[in-house]
């Protein structure tokens, strides 16, 4: 972070940001490397049944991946909101949407 003491909130969000891309990146590397798609799903899909469905057709992957799931979920989360008298922002949590990834390992 830049400066010293309390960063400022954008700064904080920036840093998350990019936290989240390379944790996304990581994760589509290592499912395209083990030779299984990432699966989107509804948000009211029974997880487990697909995930069987999908061990069942293909089995497991050598290093035990069965399946990535993606959803997008509500969840909390937070915003930068700025005030002509706060110029470093302020941090607000409220839900959102937000895309989570559920990763299925298994044993043959």
């Amino acid at each position: 972070m830049v400066g010293e003491g309390r960063p400022e909130a954008a700064e904080v969000l920036k840093h998350a940001e990019g936290l989240t891309k390379r944790l996304l990146e990581r994760t589509k590397a290592d499912v395209l490397a083990a030779g299984r798609p990432v699966q989107n799903l509804a948000g009211m899909t029974d997880q487990e049944r697909f995930v069987q469905r999908i061990r069942a057709e293909q089995g497991v992957a050598p290093n035990g991946l069965i399946a990535v799931l993606s959803t997008l979920e509500m969840t909390q989360s937070y915003d930068v909101y700025c005030q002509p008298a706060d110029s470093a922002g302020t941090l607000v949590r409220r839900p959102r949407k937000c895309l989570h990834y559920y990763a299925s390992h298994g044993h043959e």
